[in-house]
């Protein structure tokens, strides 16, 4: 006899079991087009999606320098007057003079006056003097004002830079040039009257001067040997020995740092025989071997640009003559160095500052995370529309956080353009930040 009861329980198990397996099914089938449709989206999102940052390509040149100070040689001889005697310069401070050369004229002072005070006196009014006859020998153009202005911010700038650093010298030297600009502008605006007037007022007072607070007739100054002349000394003339400086030894030269500079009574400024100057640095002797180094071999270098930090940077060629190390006793090595150059109102300091220039690169600036490899090849990623494209470098410098890449002309130069990828040129958008990127890839 059939139980239904049972058949119908039967009957409701198998049913049960089939919507399970329908529903492990469907689960599956939704589950697959997810995955799909996530694998759908990534791969969109990676080909047409992303944020990336960039670096316009800029040439740059990067300079490795050495910051050292140095002491001065030069082939100087101090120039005397009797006591109580004022000068009165009759050339420009730096000038060359001829053998019998008049530099200056000499009158005496009143007996226990204060020479100082009148020799300074003296020569700021022939210094102003001197400005403004070399303004209207020298005049500008109007259309030239616009010279005449940099050259008035550039010299007042100086001026107040070098007072604020105490450095008083230099601030004379940026004063005089400041009052040149100015007077050059008085006289490109047709104040050439004018001016005339105010040196003939200004001879006037000097000529007045020289009657009422010095005394005796003019006596003629001359030198009997050829030379350039300055109208100051700073007491190291006869320390700082010129002949000495193809013996000198690491002892010596500290024995010449520590000495104190000496006065000369009576001294009214210097001469200087030879343009050719030699300054000496301290250094270490791993400096004083890569100097050495340089100086060997087929491509020697000797030469080196040097920026005069003490002279407001004014640049020099130095020439490396030879180097000398530490001794036993600890005193440090050096490195001396010739110069032939002598730029108008550079400041013959005894002790300078000087930034020497040891090698430079010019080129692309390629921060570090912007540079990938390929082999023995080396490449970037830069931005073209909204389109990423590979760019082919060759390095050629490294420095702090970047690389220095060669420019589009000269890897083209040494490779004719023999390249599968094309090289990376100026101002293209170098990516500095990006994720998932390859060449051909697009962004929104």
């Amino acid at each position: 006899m059939i139980n239904f009861k049972k058949m119908c329980l039967r009957i409701k198990r198998w049913l049960s079991r089939i919507r399970l397996r329908q529903n492990a099914v469907n689960t599956v089938v939704v589950c697959v087009v997810i995955a799909l449709a996530l694998y759908l989206a990534a791969q969109i999102s990676r080909n047409i999606s992303g944020t990336v940052s960039t670096l316009r390509a800029q040439q740059i040149t990067d300079v490795q320098d050495l910051n050292l100070k140095g002491y001065i040689f030069r082939d100087e001889k101090v120039v005397y007057a009797a006591e109580g005697q004022v000068a009165d310069y009759l050339v420009d401070n730096g000038e060359r003079i001829g053998v019998g050369g008049q530099i200056a004229a000499l009158y005496n002072s009143p007996t226990g006056a204060d020479v100082q005070a009148l020799q300074r006196e003296l020569s700021a009014l022939t210094s102003r003097i001197r400005t403004l006859e070399s303004g209207i020998s020298d005049a500008k153009k109007l259309s030239q004002s616009s010279q005449i202005f940099d050259e008035i911010d550039a010299s007042y700038y100086a001026y107040l830079t070098a007072i604020q650093k105490g450095s008083f010298s230099v601030a004379d030297k940026e004063g005089q040039l400041l009052l040149d600009a100015l007077s050059s502008y008085m006289i490109a605006t047709g104040r050439t009257e004018e001016a005339q007037s105010v040196v003939q007022s200004l001879r006037e007072e000097k000529n007045a001067f020289i009657s009422q607070k010095l005394s005796g007739g003019a006596i003629p100054l001359s030198v009997e040997q050829s030379c350039y002349f300055y109208t100051q000394c700073d007491g190291y003339e006869s320390i700082f020995d010129y002949s000495r400086v193809s013996d000198i030894t690491p002892a010596d030269l500290s024995q010449l740092t520590e000495a104190q500079k000496r006065e000369y009574t009576g001294a009214v400024g210097k001469q200087v025989f030879s343009p050719v100057w030699y300054i000496c640095f301290p250094m270490s002797d791993e400096l004083c071997d890569m100097f050495v180094n340089n100086a060997t071999g087929d491509a020697a270098m000797t030469q080196y640009e040097a920026s005069f930090l003490s002279n407001n940077g004014e640049k020099v060629l130095i020439t490396f003559e030879r180097a000398a190390y530490s001794d036993a006793a600890g005193n440090s090595g050096f490195a001396m160095f010739s110069c032939k150059q002598m730029p108008t109102g550079f400041e013959f300091l005894r002790a300078q500052n000087v930034q020497i220039e040891l090698d430079s690169t010019t080129g692309y600036r390629v921060p570090e995370e912007s540079l990938y490899k390929d082999g023995q090849n080396s490449f970037v990623y830069i931005l073209n529309g909204n389109m990423v494209e590979k760019r082919r470098v060759t390095v050629i410098g490294r420095g702090d956080g970047y690389y220095i890449v060669n420019t589009y002309e000269a890897d083209y130069s040494e490779t004719g353009g023999n390249s599968e990828l094309p090289y990376l040129a100026v101002n293209e958008l170098i990516i500095t930040s990006g994720r998932d990127l390859y060449d051909g890839k697009l962004l929104k």
